[in-house]
């Protein structure tokens, strides 16, 4: 559980950053973590750093061509 208050777990937290969500406010806005005593709120940050790191150390997308473009012999 990351906010007692609102009852919101990590899963959740993490449902609301993958959503789009960039900010603590923006994750409380989501699903309401962060917005009741506050006390949550670092964590929500850490949440949200750790995300952000993660998705921009994944490795790139193998690239593929489109369906069409192996029909046509390219």
């Amino acid at each position: 559980m990351v906010c007692l208050c609102r009852g919101v777990s990590e899963r959740t937290v993490l449902k609301a950053i993958d959503r789009g969500a960039s900010t603590v406010d923006e994750v409380g806005f989501d699903c309401r973590a962060g917005t009741g005593c506050g006390i949550c709120r670092d964590t929500i940050a850490d949440l949200l750093v750790a995300r952000v790191s993660v998705r921009r150390h994944a490795p790139a997308p193998a690239f593929r061509a489109p369906a069409f473009a192996a029909a046509a012999g390219a």
